[in-house]
Order: structure tokens, then C-alpha cells, then sequence
């Protein structure tokens, strides 16, 4: 047998192998896909749709306990909704949403053309309304609070950039026992 004869069978290993691997990565990336397509909460850095969640329907007055979640979704555009992974603290029990990008984000853009917002802590979903904190002197209060429940936040940015950052009152769309 030559040389060359022997090589066929591992030749047709290989192209076998190939295929089967491009298969796998298919299957894979359609799968991926369809997460993606049909997905309502975001996925780490991946923006979702509307959030699932037991709304909550009573109003809210005191945001204090949610201090000590590291994060909450955020979904704004009612209309046609857009969820994402965001920071928050609590200042004087009221609730504070921070978007760093400021004008690059587009949940910020979407919540100045539309105040409506869903908020979803641990599995809760709460409804509400976003108002912009434009005040220096208030957001300058409200940096202390940032920094108290983020340490590290003025560790790699001046107080100057965290005061450029857009800062939302969330005041709760619950309805009064």
C-alpha cells in the first residue's frame, strides 16, 4: 500500500470531523440566536426586552431596603421595550438610577423621551417614573450616597466625571393602600 494510499483515511477523518464541527457550531449559534430573539430580562451585558417578574402594585414610598441588591434590570420605552443591567442607591428613601455614558446610553436617551420605567430587584417588578436631577448641588449629595453603596467608584474617575453622570429620581407608579 503507498504512501498516499494511507492518507485517505485520515483525510477522510478530517473532512468528516469538519463537518460534524461546523454542525455543533451551528446548532450552537442558531440556539444562541434564539435566546437572544426571544429573551425578556437582559443577559449580563446584553440588553433585554420586558421584564418578567411579580409586578408589585402597591406604592412605594420607602426605597431604603433595596440597598442591598448590587444591581437591578431596568426596562424603559414602554412602547417598544429595552431592559438593561444598571447601578442604583437609595438617598433619603427615595430611589436613584445612575447612567454613567450619559448621552451615549440608550437607556438614559429612552428615558428622557419617555419618563415610564420598570424596575426589577431580586424577582419584583416595579412600575414608576424617572425624573432627571439636574441640580449640581443635589447631585453632589447624591454622589456621597453612589460612593457610600460603590466604595471604589471615585478610584479610577474624577468627582468631576461622576457629576456628569445622569442621575434619576424613581419615584414609584404603585397605587396608595
Amino acid at each position: 500500500m503507498s504512501s498516499r494510499e494511507r492518507a485517505l483515511p485520515w483525510k477522510k477523518i478530517l473532512k468528516w470531523s469538519t463537518a460534524v464541527l461546523a454542525a455543533v457550531l451551528v446548532l450552537l449559534l442558531a440556539g444562541l440566536l434564539l435566546v437572544l430573539l426571544f429573551r425578556n430580562d437582559p443577559l449580563g451585558p446584553i440588553p433585554g426586552q420586558r421584564l418578567n417578574g411579580l409586578e408589585v402594585v402597591e406604592l412605594i414610598n420607602d426605597w431604603s431596603f433595596t440597598e442591598e441588591y448590587p444591581l437591578l434590570y431596568i426596562e424603559t420605552r414602554p412602547a417598544d421595550p429595552y431592559s438593561t443591567t444598571i447601578t442604583f442607591f437609595s438617598h433619603q428613601d427615595d430611589l436613584y438610577v445612575v447612567c454613567v455614558y450619559a448621552d451615549e446610553s440608550r437607556w438614559g436617551q429612552y428615558l428622557l423621551d419617555t419618563p415610564g420605567v420598570r424596575l426589577k430587584i431580586a424577582e419584583s417588578v416595579y412600575p414608576g417614573q424617572a425624573f432627571r436631577i439636574e441640580d449640581p448641588i443635589r447631585i453632589d449629595e447624591l454622589i456621597d450616597s453612589y460612593q457610600g453603596k460603590y466604595p471604589g467608584l471615585l478610584d479610577s474617575r474624577t468627582r468631576e466625571e461622576v457629576q456628569n453622570f445622569w442621575y434619576f429620581r424613581i419615584d414609584s407608579a404603585g397605587k396608595a393602600d
